[in-house]
């Protein structure tokens, strides 16, 4: 092991960034991808290692194995090599002050230490995040959907100061959904969902207390009471249903009322006659009401 992978190992223990029994295996992947990136200099480290798990996935190697391997070589470019070059100390979270200047520092887990520099902006942090993302494999729909809501938080926040967005600006981005948006609960929680995946993994920083977001309401439900007397929330499934039950009972001819529920087959609209069978009084002989 080189001083350099050596240092690498104590700087993991110190900063608490895996066990203590993984950390050699954390030195093992990361020694494996130097070999391989000695041989393609030219490449910014997301895409060598990019390369590199798709060398080991080849192989016998294991998802979670992947997963570690990506995460060791992760640590390693985007965080410790990053702190060798710039002087920036980070925690377990990889939020980060400069040492000996006491200023606070915005420094992000992404990073081209181990390969190329450039400028941080929306595309790259978007691309570690569709990255990240892939290697834990995720839903392509996850994936769609977080990098949608990525991309809206990242063009709300452009034009400020900072480096890199900030917790502060989380809550001020879920409020101004709630508030001028007026979106449903269930949409904000999907956004704040996205944007703790790109602080935790990309930006490599803890969101903290969201407490003080103004929080979106929940969407009212219709109340219903069926026939039967039991009471049941509404949706616009159940009333869909309703409606197609009323028709049938009035004689609208079956074949309309597949039209109207777009319904290709009029086996599925015929699902209803038997509620309406079910609905329907006993058969009462002629002779009985002589």
């Amino acid at each position: 092991m080189n001083s350099e992978l050596e240092a690498y190992a104590v700087w993991l223990r110190e900063k608490r960034m895996t066990f203590d029994h993984k950390i050699q295996f954390f030195v093992g992947w990361v020694e494996r991808f130097l070999r391989l990136q000695s041989s393609r200099q030219n490449e910014v480290w997301q895409d060598t290692l990019r390369v590199f798990l798709e060398d080991l996935g080849e192989g016998r190697t294991k998802g979670w194995q992947l997963r570690q391997a990506a995460d060791a070589v992760a640590l390693f470019c985007g965080q410790y090599r990053k702190q060798q070059v710039t002087g920036v100390a980070t925690d377990a979270h990889g939020a980060g002050s400069y040492e000996g200047s006491g200023a606070a520092g915005g420094e992000s887990g992404v990073g081209s230490e181990c390969g190329n520099t450039g400028v941080l902006d929306a595309e790259q942090l978007l691309a570690e995040m569709r990255q990240l993302m892939r290697l834990r494999h995720y839903a392509y729909r996850t994936e769609r959907s977080y990098l949608g809501w990525a991309q809206r938080f990242l063009a709300y926040v452009d034009g400020t100061t900072r480096d890199t967005p900030t917790p502060d600006d989380v809550r001020s981005y879920l409020s101004y959904l709630a508030v001028q948006r007026n979106v449903a609960s269930s949409t904000q929680n999907q956004a704040f969902n996205a944007l703790l995946f790109l602080f935790r993994h990309v930006l490599m920083k803890d969101l903290g207390d969201m407490g003080a977001t103004v929080r979106a309401r929940r969407g009212r439900r219709l109340p219903v009471v069926r026939r039967s007397g039991i009471a049941k929330l509404a949706g616009c499934h159940s009333l869909r249903h309703s409606f197609a039950t009323a028709l049938l009972m009035k004689g609208t001819d079956i074949r309309k009322v597949q039209d109207l529920l777009g319904h290709k087959s009029v086996e599925t609209t015929m699902l209803y006659t038997h509620v309406l069978q079910a609905m329907a009084p006993d058969v009462c002989s002629p002779l009985d009401e002589l």
